[in-house]
């Protein structure tokens, strides 16, 4: 498609993300909803038509009440153009593909597994983006950005510092890889970092002034959101408590991450259907005890409203949460620690709607042709749900 140049204007941003948020209005109505005048909208709207993303749409034209001038209503035009968000961080990759109105299209990925230490090559990764295009009659000359999330240690290059599931991708730009391969602009970031930004827009942690997004993991890695923003850091790496030395003694299981992960998630499940079940009980007890320093770290270092427990076991909160809370409340010297803990409400799909977010956050010139357009509230389409309702557990 034909597209204007590269416009930084703010004016033209807060247009367009008004009209694109209604789908459409009329020009006054774009007006009272951005502060603008109406001269201005119209200037922007004007600027955006040659982009193709918003359109005057004549069959909503409206007379005004006592004749005159109609008042003029433009549309926006979601269909031109496609966003990816990818996880990669757990063993089944997962891909969301949205229209530039955040609504998603389509979900693919499940049976696929995501590179590992034996086959870290990302060429599997962009078929599968090319396979969940086909299915919805799409391709990657449609595609606009793509957002990814890794487990490990991603700098502001988006360069892997450290990868607990692929050490052949550390000290890699994955980014620039994966560009190479579908020829679209490619963020990279920690699966934490965007699974907290989902839960902030859309989830668990919505509406939390301070929250933290934990792994569900005998080593705590976490991330803390305040006002629905991730705190990042100096390093990135804000949130990590699971570096420190001080919890290195604690009993890691046998194997890698993810493989561990699903040991545990069997015992979990056998402990669900028999509470009496002796190794699930054992597996629940092990991780509740290695998780409690860590949690009890960050909430008396944070103050959170809500812990949010997401990662592959997050699924099995229900279990974990009662019980860690109140270990948790238990653990400081001399008083019980306030501390809620609830299940991610985004489950599996969390990083790769964080994906989408900082995709259309990060490369909002790529997408509207436009700087400084806010992403839009991301929804499911009518493809089916990625999201789940899980109980809150509290002390």
């Amino acid at each position: 498609m034909s597209q204007a140049p590269t416009q930084a204007s703010p004016t033209r941003a807060a247009a367009l993300a008004a009209v694109r948020d209604r789908g459409h209005a009329t020009v006054t109505d774009l007006a009272v909803e951005t502060g603008l005048s109406r001269p201005t909208v119209e200037a922007a709207l004007a600027q955006l038509k040659p982009t193709g993303l918003v359109r005057l749409d004549t069959r909503r034209v409206q007379v005004g009440e006592h004749g005159g001038r109609p008042a003029r209503a433009y549309s926006f035009r979601p269909d031109r153009g496609l966003v990816v968000g990818l996880d990669l961080s757990r063993a089944e990759a997962v891909v969301l593909v949205s229209d530039l109105s955040g609504r998603v299209l389509t979900s693919a990925g499940r049976g696929r597994p995501s590179p590992s230490d034996a086959d870290p090559d990302l060429a599997p990764v962009a078929d599968l983006v090319r396979e969940a295009l086909e299915g919805i009659g799409q391709t990657m000359a449609d595609v606009r950005a793509v957002g990814l999330g890794v487990g490990g240690l991603v700098d502001e290059k988006g360069v892997l510092t450290a990868s607990p599931t692929v050490r052949g991708w550390r000290d890699v730009n994955l980014g620039e890889q994966l560009t190479r391969l579908l020829h679209v602009p490619v963020l990279v970031d920690n699966d934490l970092a965007l699974a907290a930004t989902a839960e902030a827009q859309l989830g668990s942690l919505a509406g939390a002034h301070c929250g933290v997004y934990a792994l569900t993991w005998h080593h705590v890695s976490a991330r803390i959101t305040i006002d629905g923003e991730v705190l990042r850091g100096r390093h990135h790496q804000a949130g990590e408590v699971g570096l420190l030395n001080s919890f290195r003694e604690i009993q890691m299981p046998p194997g890698d991450m993810l493989e561990a992960a699903a040991v545990i998630s069997a015992e979990l499940d056998q402990l669900r259907h028999d509470t009496s079940h002796e190794a699930g009980t054992t597996a629940l007890t092990h991780l509740v005890d290695a998780m409690t320093p860590g949690i009890a770290a960050l909430v008396l270092a944070v103050d959170p409203d809500v812990v949010v427990l997401g990662g592959q076991l997050g699924s099995y909160a229900d279990l974990i949460a009662p019980r860690l809370a109140r270990s948790v409340g238990g653990f400081a010297s001399g008083f019980a620690l306030d501390v809620q803990i609830t299940a991610s409400t985004l489950g599996p799909g969390a990083v790769a709607l964080g994906a989408l977010h900082q995709a259309f956050t990060m490369f909002s010139n790529e997408i509207y042709v436009t700087s400084g357009v806010p992403a839009p509230k991301l929804r499911l389409g009518t493809h089916g749900s990625t999201t789940s309702t899980p109980p809150r557990s509290t002390t």
